[in-house]
């Protein structure tokens, strides 16, 4: 018999022309039901089961600040770090060790709205997201560290439903 234990809090902050936004998960699966740290034992491959006791705890942060009626630019930065509590294996090499990732992403984006009653706007940005794998991820799994980039433009507006 197994479970999720998930932990998610959140808070705003508005301002006259700043709005700040945090986000806090904890998630303590005994099976891996976000299949991340799965993943990451397969090297990547195709994984036939999950791991247990697998940890995930995110943070994240949000910054819009209108420069004008109509614009504004917004950043945003969040930090996850991948836990494998549920290691069984042997250490090869290195100290055996539960972290096995940590990731970090920012995004930078500019915005115009178009329509304020819909909140319909365009925007162009920049989102980037660097990998780091623990000295044990990489020994035992054959990981390697990356990173991400790209640039993104394109038409949003929430979903209303009534």
């Amino acid at each position: 018999d197994k479970s999720v234990q998930l932990i998610q809090l959140g808070n705003q902050l508005k301002l006259n022309k700043l709005k700040l936004q945090y986000d806090f998960k904890y998630s303590n699966d005994q099976i891996d039901r976000l299949g991340q740290v799965s993943m990451l034992i397969a090297n990547n491959d195709v994984y036939t089961t999950r791991a247990l006791d697998a940890r995930y705890t995110e943070h994240w942060l949000r910054a819009v600040y209108f420069f004008h009626k109509n614009w504004s630019i917004t950043g945003i930065g969040m930090i996850a770090q991948d836990s494998w509590n549920g290691n069984t294996l042997p250490a090869i090499g290195t100290a055996k060790d539960s972290h096995l990732r940590t990731s970090v992403s920012y995004t930078a984006l500019l915005e115009y709205y178009i329509y304020w009653p819909q909140n319909l706007r365009i925007f162009v940005g920049y989102v980037s997201r660097d990998y780091s794998h623990s000295d044990y991820a990489k020994a035992e799994f054959g990981l390697t560290d990356f990173n991400t980039g790209q640039l993104v433009f394109g038409l949003i507006t929430p979903l209303v439903f009534y």
